[in-house]
C-alpha cells in the first residue's frame, strides 16, 4: 500500500530531518567539548619556583591550548588541594605526600655558589671547615648547619661558626644577595643553574663534593582528576623533553662527581 505526505506532513518532514541533523550536531560538538582541554585551572607552587619558571611554562602551553585560563596560586606552605579549589601542586620536596597522585617531573640538587668577584677578593674555599672565614648567607631552615671546629683545634667539638651578614626567608633574596657578591649561599639548581651557565655564579666544590641532591619536583594532583583534559593536558606537557628542568638538570649532571 502507498502512502502518500500531505503538504503539512512534507513541512514536518523536512523540518524534523534538520532537527535531527542540528541534534546530532550539538551531541558531537558537546562530546569533542568535554574531550577537549577548556575552563580554568588551578595550579599553586612555592614562590621561588613559580617565580623563575611558570610565566614561561605557563604561555607556551596556552599557545596549545587557547580555552584553558591559568589561575596561579603562590605559596611556600602545602597546601590542602581540596580544600583550596586546586587541581596541580608542583611542590619540591624529599617525600611527597602519599594522599596525591604524583608524578616526578625533575632531580633538585642544591650547592654553594658565589659570584667571580666575591671568590676573586676573598678566595674560594676548598673544605667546608674554611666556610669560617667567609661572609655566608643563610636561609634559616634550609641553609645547613655552619657550625665548624676551630682551624687547627684537635677539638670535635663544632662550636665556631662563619659571619653570617644576611640571613632571609627567601631563596629568591638569597639569590640576589650572591649574584651582588655579598657573600655564599647555598642555593637550589632550579634558580641556579642559568647563572652558572652565564658564568654569573660559580658552584664551590668542597672536600671533594659540589652537588648535593636532596630534593625532586613533583607535580601533585587527584587520581580522579586526571581524568579531566585540561588537568591531564597540562601533566603531559610538563613531561615533555623541553621543560627547563631538562636544561637545569644537565647542568647540574656536569658538576657531579
Amino acid at each position: 500500500r502507498n502512502f502518500q505526505l500531505t503538504e503539512a506532513g512534507e513541512f514536518f518532514v523536512a523540518r524534523a530531518s534538520k532537527l535531527l541533523e542540528e541534534f546530532d550536531d550539538v551531541i558531537n560538538s558537546t562530546c569533542e567539548y568535554i574531550n577537549y582541554p577548556h575552563g580554568l585551572l588551578k595550579v599553586t607552587s612555592s614562590v621561588a619556583f613559580g617565580y623563575a619558571h611558570l610565566v614561561e611554562i605557563f604561555d607556551k602551553y596556552r599557545e596549545l591550548n587557547k580555552d584553558v585560563e591559568l589561575i596561579l596560586e603562590l605559596d611556600d606552605h602545602i597546601v590542602n588541594l581540596n580544600e583550596n579549589d586546586v587541581d596541580i601542586a608542583l611542590r619540591i620536596t624529599s617525600t611527597p605526600p602519599q594522599n596525591y597522585a604524583t608524578r616526578k617531573l625533575a632531580e633538585v640538587s642544591w650547592m654553594y655558589c658565589a659570584s667571580p668577584a666575591y671568590l676573586e677578593k676573598m678566595g674560594a674555599p676548598k673544605k667546608l671547615d674554611d666556610l669560617i672565614n667567609h661572609q655566608c648567607l643563610v636561609y634559616q631552615g634550609i641553609t645547613p648547619s655552619l657550625r665548624f671546629s676551630a682551624p687547627g683545634s684537635s677539638s670535635n667539638s663544632c662550636n665556631h661558626r662563619p659571619k653570617i651578614p644576611l640571613s632571609v626567608n627567601s631563596s629568591l633574596l638569597l639569590l640576589k644577595a650572591a649574584l651582588a657578591s655579598q657573600g655564599i649561599a647555598w642555593l637550589p639548581s632550579y634558580l641556579v643553574s642559568s647563572h652558572i651557565e652565564d658564568g654569573e655564579l660559580i658552584p664551590l666544590t668542597m672536600d671533594g663534593k659540589c652537588v648535593y641532591p636532596t630534593h625532586s619536583l613533583y607535580a601533585l594532583y587527584f587520581p580522579s582528576k586526571y581524568k579531566n583534559p585540561k588537568v591531564r593536558s597540562f601533566i603531559d606537557f610538563l613531561l615533555e623533553d623541553h621543560q627547563p628542568w631538562k636544561k637545569w638538570e644537565e647542568t647540574i649532571n656536569k658538576l657531579k662527581f
